[in-house]
């Protein structure tokens, strides 16, 4: 299909478009490489792009997104000049934003494999560098610069140093939590870290570079032989520094509850674990090199998912230069995931299908938990709407209140039993027993015999009086009395029965002495009671990058709440199939779960298996849950979790991943 957006497509992190190029030679401008004389302009012939060839991931998906997630409306042009991408320092800067505007055919082509788009060639002039024999030109590009960014282009920064600038807004309309459509100035869209080789079946080798190289042919002394030149233009390939996530539950799930469907019409849902834009953010996605050899073992040898972090297709068109795709980033916070907020969702602004814009957050193997992850929280409306309750030990298991409060009346009388009746019927069968062996005890004066066997039952009621709150039981009465007397298996006389209460220490005084005495309501600890005000729970996914796909799981229960088993330092997983899977954690686990920009993470909600959290859980590592665990130092992959979701997981370039999650 053809879509004429304003640029569109300009930035999907990670399908590269090529520009348009023919193989015509460049007037001969004479002097140094470029012709270019210290101080005087000179035109650079540009052009503008996107990603594009088939992607390479299994769960990688091609999608348009919508036509503003393309605008631009402003953008910069950043000069470093030095013989490598390392060394390069900062020349100029330019200001972009006419000859942008001025190129109209900015353009999408999308078919089932691939995306490619493409800007008209445009002019810019510049100023002439000096220039070292074995120096070059290199370009930059940020598109959407007037979202009050902080970057600065200080002449002679090094490129290394400009690349992990902080950037503080990067188009998303809430910069506090990140919802909502892209602001008036546009998505923030910056130049893309490549491979130059191609991963895949084969480890990607070489230095991964983010500048542009402006080649000779691509330099001209006047701003006419530019526009008519035929030559290849120097391309500069762009990706949006935002994060994309959309939630669909689908129609028709089963209530756990046993009332009927869930209306998923009513279904709201926010973001936690999210970056702090106060934080910062790095101008570049800062790909790291060290990650190129890391191996999934879990396909062949010639399966493109083998070594996960570089693509196995060029993003160039065969004319051009070859570079690759690259699939994952540090962030400020990798190390060590400060600056994240919401690790609690208090407020579920968006709806059913809806987006939300955010920020880039990725962590390091050994920090895959549920404090560093960004989840999703959704608020799901069961019982159609009507509180209902849960204990806990029966979590899936919805009461009304009646019902509560007959299974709390049978927990409590169950507690009193084992903690007072029990030990104080054995006491007294002690007694009984110790003046039956006595000659002279109350029951042989009585007419009782030595072998005589008595026995009794005492009985109790309880009932629940006042409110129910969500952990207590504020008040009950109990009342105790003898329930029957037996001598030798028959009921006990009237005359017997006097007797056998005429034991000192058996006399209802006594027994309700020894009650009190026990402090009885001190040893009854009602079980935890989760209040389900008008049907609300709560249910929260983690979102995975890599997932099973590049990185697959398959622990035991074994390893249970143990970080060490469920990401083993040698990359070998329990039941997992080879044992020499690698070296080291990362090998086989970095990148399996965090956000990455130009990244859009669509989480389609399978199945409801569960009844959910009665209160969002908090994940800042210290409040527990209601299996005792504490959530935050929780591993995001632990087993047999209480509550759970299917869902898949799109990806977009927006490259689009689709997470199925079930609960």
């Amino acid at each position: 299909m053809k879509k004429q957006f304003f640029f569109s497509m300009l930035a999907a992190a990670a399908m590269l478009a090529s520009c348009s190029s023919e193989d015509a030679i460049a007037p001969d401008k004479g002097g140094n490489e470029y012709g270019m004389i210290e101080g005087q302009p000179a035109f650079i012939s540009l052009g503008i792009a996107m990603p594009d060839g088939a992607s390479t991931r299994a769960n990688d998906d091609v999608n348009d997104g919508i036509a503003e997630e393309y605008e631009v409306k402003s953008g910069r042009l950043v000069l470093f000049k030095g013989s490598t991408e390392a060394s390069a320092t900062l020349w100029k800067q330019y200001d972009i934003t006419d000859n942008i505007k001025a190129a109209a055919d900015w353009g999408l082509e999308s078919s089932s494999t691939q995306i490619t788009s493409t800007s008209k060639k445009f002019v810019q002039e510049i100023e002439s560098p000096a220039l070292g024999a074995s120096d070059k030109l290199w370009a930059y590009v940020i598109l959407n610069d007037k979202n009050n960014l902080t970057v600065t282009c200080t002449p002679g920064t090094t490129f290394p140093i400009f690349g992990k600038q902080i950037l503080t807004a990067i188009g998303i309309a809430d910069e506090t939590t990140g919802y909502g459509s892209q602001n008036a100035n546009g998505l923030v869209m910056t130049s893309v870290p490549l491979s130059p080789t191609k991963g895949g079946s084969a480890i990607a080798t070489g230095a991964p570079y983010t500048l542009t190289p402006i080649n000779a042919s691509a330099v001209y002394p006047t701003k006419a032989e530019a526009e008519l030149s035929t030559a290849a233009v120097a391309c500069c390939y762009v990706e949006r520094a935002a994060v994309k996530v959309d939630v669909t539950v689908k129609a028709s799930i089963t209530d756990p509850t046993g009332s009927g469907t869930i209306d998923n019409t009513k279904v709201t849902w926010g973001l936690g674990n999210v970056n702090n834009n106060a934080s910062g953010y790095h101008n570049t996605r800062q790909f790291d090199a060290a990650w190129m050899p890391y191996i999934n073992k879990q396909v062949s040898n010639t399966d493109p998912r083998r070594y996960r972090f570089v693509s196995v297709n060029p993003l160039f068109a065969s004319d051009h230069m070859e570079g690759y795709r690259t699939y994952f980033g540090s962030d400020v916070n990798y190390n060590g995931n400060v600056g994240l907020i919401n690790s609690q969702v208090t407020t579920y602004p968006i709806a059913n299908g809806g987006k939300a814009y955010t920020y880039e957050n990725t962590f390091d193997e050994n920090s895959q938990i549920y404090a560093n992850t960004t989840f999703v929280s959704l608020k799901v409306e069961l019982n159609n709407g009507t509180t209902f309750y849960t204990i806990d030990g029966e979590n899936n298991t919805a009461l009304n209140l009646a019902a509560l409060r007959t299974k709390l009346a049978n927990k409590v009388d169950e507690q009193i039993k084992v903690s007072t009746i029990d030990p104080l019927i054995a006491e007294i069968q002690s007694k009984i027993t110790a003046d039956l062996a006595n000659s002279s005890g109350v029951l042989r004066t009585a007419g009782f015999n030595a072998s005589d066997v008595i026995e009794f039952t005492l009985a109790h009621n309880i009932t629940l009086a006042g409110s129910l709150d969500a952990f207590n039981r504020d008040t009950y009465t109990d009342h105790l009395v003898f329930n029957s007397i037996t001598v030798n298996s028959s009921t006990a006389t009237t005359a017997q029965e006097t007797a056998i209460k005429s034991v000192e220490f058996i006399t209802s005084q006594t027994i309700q002495q020894k009650l009190e005495a026990t402090e009885l309501v001190s040893l009854i600890t009602p079980e935890k009671v989760f209040v389900y005000t008008n049907g609300i729970a709560y249910y929260a996914t983690r979102i995975a990058h890599f997932g099973d796909t590049e990185t697959p799981w398959n622990t035991e229960s074994a390893s249970y709440n143990n970080y060490n088993k469920i990401y083993p330092t040698d990359g070998q997983a329990l039941g997992v199939i080879p044992s020499d899977y690698g070296t080291n954690r990362a090998n086989a686990w970095l990148g399996r779960w965090g956000i990455v920009r130009n990244n859009w993470y669509s989480i389609v909600v399978d199945d409801i298996k569960g009844i959910g959290d009665a209160t969002p859980l908090n994940y800042n590592g210290t409040a527990t849950g209601p299996d005792g665990d504490v959530p935050g130092n929780t591993p995001d992959d632990n087993p047999t979790p209480k509550y759970y979701i299917a869902a898949h997981i799109h990806i977009l370039p927006w490259v689009k991943r689709t997470q199925n999650v079930e609960f």
